[in-house]
């Protein structure tokens, strides 16, 4: 059972899509569509290879006690999960998209200038 922090998963995730809004703002937009590719495929990959999503939460009791627990956002601490493969089969979508969109704009086809 291999586990992703939350934090690092939505880092990624919100730097992958925050790729696709500055492909249009900035010059050499193309080099955030590779770099959108890059991670889309390498969360696929991650995704695929049945890893889960979880965070950690501590509480303190008031007489001093602490408890930790795990809490999943993909997954649910069985080893396998359900969730990962079709999340991981939709990163890899986008990655190939967003591929195709940087070989089309490298390629100066008159297709979508997205």
């Amino acid at each position: 059972m291999a586990i992703i922090d939350a934090g690092m998963f939505v880092i990624l995730l919100a730097t992958a899509f925050g790729s696709f809004f500055l492909t249009g703002i900035v010059k050499y937009g193309f080099v955030f569509k590779l770099v959108g590719a890059f991670l889309f495929f390498s969360m696929g990959v991650m995704m695929n290879a049945e890893y889960e999503v979880a965070y950690t939460v501590i509480t303190t009791a008031p007489n001093g006690d602490q408890t930790t627990d795990l809490r999943y956002l993909v997954g649910d601490g069985s080893g396998s999960s359900e969730y990962s493969s079709w999340l991981g089969w939709l990163f890899i979508g986008l990655a190939l998209i967003w591929s195709a969109f940087f070989f089309m704009e490298v390629m100066g086809t008159n297709g979508w200038s997205f």
